[in-house]
């Protein structure tokens, strides 16, 4: 009995040496993109609290001649004209759906400490271009007991070697549950952290958006965004998180506000968006 219970605790022993080193090397976990994104937009001085948005291309400004007229810049500028000034980080990366802004949370959040976390995704997680590489990103996010024993989630991530192949498939790169679940994910981080996590569904699109797909396809494709802005929605409701709905409030899209494809914002979509983010922030940081 006694030969057991020293093979037992020397089989624990390495069990738990392997998951702390598994923790400190940080072994199963996705790489963040190589991108970084543009930091500090608004500087309201090193005494001033942080606010920091990860999202995607919508905050990152894609497409404007001048990137300072995208909405976090503008955010920063408004919220220091009433008095509540704050240093604004603009964690955008286009493209990126939200498995991936989580993959780089410990890169481009926490170092900034931030008081505030607006979380602005959706748009490329709701996306019809599937492809093999969105499966291999899932397969680093944790599942099941993996989300608290790392030894389990290794050997979920190590069985699948990254796709060579860019194949396309017709369906969203993430699906509405799979955001959820990142969601969540970013709460709990926020929180973790001592932040404020915010939660800002994804802008609606235009008629121009891919004019070449077919009828359904497009009627599809403004399903599966109906239904990923549901999903954060219900995520925030159960979280108990403050909630931007631009998806409903930006509706109707003005022809105006939105670039010639029909997802991007022009800087008048930008001044808007950044006027309703500044309406609901100033309810929690001036008490109206």
């Amino acid at each position: 009995m006694r030969g057991l219970r020293v093979v037992y605790s020397t089989l624990m022993a390495l069990v738990l040496a392997g998951e702390l080193v598994a923790r400190w090397r940080h072994w199963g976990e996705l790489p963040p993109s190589p991108v970084r994104p543009r930091g500090v937009v608004f500087d309201a001085g090193p005494t001033a609290p942080t606010l920091v948005v990860l999202g995607d291309s919508i905050p990152a400004g894609y497409g404007l001649a001048d990137a300072t007229q995208a909405w976090p810049a503008r955010l920063g500028h408004l919220l220091a004209q009433a008095g509540t000034p704050y240093r604004v980080v603009d964690a955008g990366i286009p493209g990126e759906t939200s498995v991936q802004g989580w993959a780089r949370w410990e890169r481009d959040v926490r170092p900034w400490r931030p008081r505030y976390v607006l979380i602005a995704f959706g748009l490329n997680d709701g996306h019809l271009a599937h492809t093999p590489t969105d499966d291999w990103r899932w397969a680093h996010v944790p599942q099941g007991i993996g989300r608290y024993v790392r030894l389990f989630h290794l050997w979920r991530v190590f069985r699948l070697a990254p796709p060579r192949g860019e194949h396309r498939t017709l369906a969203p790169r993430l699906t509405p549950a799979q955001t959820a679940q990142i969601m969540r994910g970013l709460i709990h981080r926020s929180r973790w952290e001592g932040a404020v996590p915010i939660i800002l569904t994804p802008t609606p699109i235009t008629d121009a958006f891919h004019p070449e797909w077919p009828d359904a396809v497009r009627m599809y494709q403004r399903e599966v965004y109906s239904r990923t802005a549901a999903a954060m929605r219900r995520v925030a409701y159960r979280e108990g998180v403050p909630l931007v709905d631009m998806a409903e409030i930006m509706y109707p899209p003005q022809e105006q506000w939105y670039q010639p494809d029909g997802i991007h914002l022009r800087s008048e979509g930008h001044a808007r968006y950044a006027e309703i983010v500044y309406n609901h922030l100033s309810a929690m940081l001036l008490g109206r």
